[in-house]
């Protein structure tokens, strides 16, 4: 029996054919399903030898089951219980999200890079209940290796809503770094599928989910401009600045200005619209932001000089990286982490990039280590899951109590024909890296993984060639034929469930379901992390000519700033204590990346995962609002309105150089939100294309509802009692306005700098 009839059979409700699919998965980190349907409610019992961590499980098990799309059940109840005890430990009981049905769709091209859907599902209803037990038993008993031929290369496309109702061609690029264009006829179906022939990785057949927000039942055309219009905006320029990316997304463009889509996500997701509506919407949303970091790939990549084959290589990482899954060449990822982090392109997408490559580095190196640890055959099988259960103590950043199993897994480790990357991210997570106080620099940490990497090499008894980080690490030698080598799915499934959960191949999304932070594995990925910063600030200007990267790219992102930018917070770029990350370095930095990827949760008030596609939801974790939608909406609104990200403008350096320093004065981007908001809504009337650079708090309880604007235009101000007021800076020199006053240290020199912005803007007319 085939994995597709056994999908088949699942489908129907068979309950058998459940447990047999989770297992497949559970099994290979201890755990044993048994499924039974009463009605239209599925009874999950989960089992192992050891209490199971409810949140983590359910979430699991809920994706597994979702992504059947269960044709009779509406709800699924689960049950944990240890093994031998006659009463569960837990109960939860959720419903299952009914996505809409497969349509079919058909081509007239004949061109071989066009291609038409060709899914074939078996028709079972001949079949007698004992023998479709008998093949589900016989699927269940597959080796992992026999069972992983059966699985479907899957990609996951966003098709432009004017694609779909009229029809046309969709590129989509592949893990093979080539690129194929698919006809789209017109009116498809949400979640249609397309098979393209023998186009996969190793020459088999791929599948292709097209999404799409185009829906003539569902009026989706209508319903959300409606819902613009009628947002409660401050601002004069909010509604049409949301309007606009509306327009971009839902065509499946890139749009620029990621506030106003930061913004558009939250009035969608907090409205009371049909569920299925703000799916696919969620969808395009985060479609429109992986077409902006791809736009800028594919523009370095023009601009290279590197072979067709070598640029396929990136961009079949890139896709790799994209879908949440392992990658095939560490020094492909190296290249592609440099051209992201080396670009324009804005903080929010490089953060969005950097947190998926690191954990793409991670489940890489996993793989590697666990498949060592699988395959010994000096360990002895008791032994191979003491080394597991130390190996994975060590991945999550825990205290590892047992020392004896801990050095024995560093020399198997260590003495290993694995690829040096693998033994250095190794090496810093289990040295516990991230704890050691003190700032650090681009150079510090390029440092400290260079000398972690020596001494990995004399571990491993092998003297290095060359102190250049990158050669240090070896990553000339690309990991694919190793990787195809591994010993089954198991090792792949475990791997996934606590490092890749959104991945494609685990039944999610990747980055087009939004970044989803990984459960498990905070020390591995943040190792890895590390490995990209010192690889990146290390590459020469050769390197980068020879990538493509224009020279004064990514000026003001130093390499410390890219270490910090990937442990992004939601869409806000803030740390818990309400300090840019941006300006993070160090334990702090490190503090702020590992609460940002679930570690810990400390900044998510418990929560595992962090969708970046409700990046409102981190900031009402974050700032404690657990109910105030509209108060979360005008601090959304407030970004509209000021620098998001550390700017070379003028004002800032003559600002910084009079009044910076105050716990009161607050200068772009490191302007907390909530006080922008009350500014705005109180006296700070901001044009359209105007932006605010830096803001004075004078009330007494830090509201920000009294005090001094600064605009690249104007200065605005409002004292206690009294009415607001403004001045363009053009007109400071000649006027007899009485201007705003400090009574604290700045007293003195606020006027001044007042004189000098007059000076200045009266030069520039």
């Amino acid at each position: 029996m085939t994995q597709s009839n056994l999908l088949e059979l699942a489908k129907q409700g068979n309950a058998k054919a459940i447990a047999a699919l989770l297992n497949q998965s559970l099994q290979t980190v201890g755990i044993t399903a048994k499924a039974t349907v009463k009605d239209d409610c599925l009874h999950l019992l989960l089992e192992a030898s050891k209490p199971l961590n409810r949140q983590r499980t359910v979430e699991f098990v809920c994706k597994k089951i979702n992504n059947l799309q269960l044709k009779s059940i509406n709800k699924v109840k689960v049950y944990g219980r240890k093994i031998g005890e006659d009463i569960a430990a837990w109960q939860q009981v959720y419903e299952l999200i009914k996505l809409p049905a497969l349509g079919e769709l058909e081509s007239d091209d004949k061109d071989k890079n066009n291609h038409h859907i060709e899914i074939n599902n078996p028709d079972l209803r001949n079949t007698s209940n004992a023998e479709i037990e008998e093949k589900v038993e016989q699927v269940a008993l597959q080796p992992d290796s026999q069972i992983n031929q059966d699985f479907e290369e899957i990609y996951h496309i966003y098709v432009g809503y004017d694609i779909v109702s009229q029809g046309g061609t969709q590129k989509v690029t592949l893990r093979t770094g080539k690129t194929y264009k698919i006809n789209i006829t017109p009116e498809i179906l949400d979640a249609d599928k397309v098979m393209l022939k023998k186009c996969g990785v190793q020459g088999n057949d791929i599948v292709i989910v097209l999404h799409t927000l185009y829906d003539k039942f569902l009026n989706n055309e209508n319903v959300i401009p409606f819902l613009i219009n009628n947002a409660k905006f401050q601002g004069n320029s909010s509604r049409k600045r949301c309007k606009s990316a509306y327009e971009l997304v839902k065509d499946g463009q890139y749009t620029g200005d990621l506030a106003a889509l930061d913004l558009l996500d939250f009035i969608i997701s907090s409205s009371d619209l049909d569920s299925k509506i703000c799916q696919r919407y969620s969808l395009a949303s985060q479609n429109s932001r992986l077409t902006g970091i791809e736009k800028f790939i594919e523009e370095t990549l023009t601009a290279s000089n590197l072979s067709e084959a070598e640029q396929e290589l990136l961009r079949g990482t890139y896709q790799c990286v994209k879908a949440g899954e392992a990658i095939s060449d560490f020094e492909a990822l190296n290249q592609l982490d440099s051209i992201a982090q080396n670009s324009l392109l804005p903080l929010d997408l490089k953060q969005r990039y950097s947190v998926s490559s690191a954990t793409s580095r991670a489940i890489t190196v996993e793989l590697f280590i666990v498949n060592l640890i699988q395959i010994s055959s000096v360990l002895s099988e008791s032994d191979k899951q003491k080394y597991l259960s130390v190996y994975i103590q060590v991945r999550d950043g825990e205290e590892v109590s047992d020392e004896t199993t801990l050095a024995a897994l560093d020399s198997l480790i260590l003495n290993s024909d694995l690829h040096d990357d693998c033994k250095i991210i190794y090496k810093l997570a289990r040295d516990r890296f991230f704890e050691r106080d003190g700032e650090s620099t681009e150079d510090d940490i390029s440092e400290s993984v260079k000398r972690v990497g020596d001494s990995v090499k004399k571990a491993s008894k092998i003297v290095p060639t060359a102190t250049h980080v990158a050669k240090t690490f070896g990553i000339k030698a690309g990991t694919g034929a190793a990787i195809s080598s591994l010993s089954g799915a198991a090792a792949t499934n475990a791997t996934l469930a606590a490092l890749g959960g959104g991945s494609v191949a685990a039944g999610g999304l990747g980055m087009l379901g939004g970044l989803a932070v990984a459960t498990g594995g905070a020390a591995l990925i943040g190792a890895a992390a590390l490995v990209s910063i010192a690889s990146v600030s290390q590459m020469n200007t050769e390197d980068k000519v020879n990538l493509g990267i224009a020279a004064v790219a990514g000026t003001l992102t130093s390499a410390a700033a890219v270490g910090t930018a990937w442990a992004a917070v939601g869409a806000f770029g803030v740390a818990g204590t309400g300090t840019a990350i941006s300006t993070l370095s160090g334990a702090a930095a490190y503090s702020s990346i590992m609460a940002a990827l679930g570690g810990v949760g400390v900044m998510t008030g418990g929560a595992a995962l962090i969708a970046f596609g409700a990046g409102f939801a981190a900031w009402k974790f974050l700032k404690g609002h657990k109910d105030n939608s509209q108060r979360i909406f005008q601090q959304l609104e407030a970004r509209l309105y000021t620098l998001l990200e550390k700017s070379s403008h003028p004002l800032i350096a003559i600002i910084e150089g009079y009044i910076a320093g105050k716990d009161n004065v607050f200068i772009a981007p490191n302007i907390p939100p909530d006080k922008l908001s009350n500014a705005l809504s109180q006296y700070a009337k901001v044009g359209e294309e105007e932006k605010v650079i830096a803001l004075i708090d004078t009330t007494i309880r830090g509201s920000a509802k009294d005090g001094i604007v600064f605009t690249d235009q104007k200065l605005m101000w409002k004292e206690m009692w009294a009415e607001p007021d403004f001045i363009k800076y053009s007109d400071i020199i000649d006027s007899k306005k009485e201007l705003p006053k400090l009574y604290d240290e700045n007293a003195e020199k606020l006027p001044r700098l007042f004189t000098e912005l007059g000076k200045l803007y009266s030069e520039k007319i």
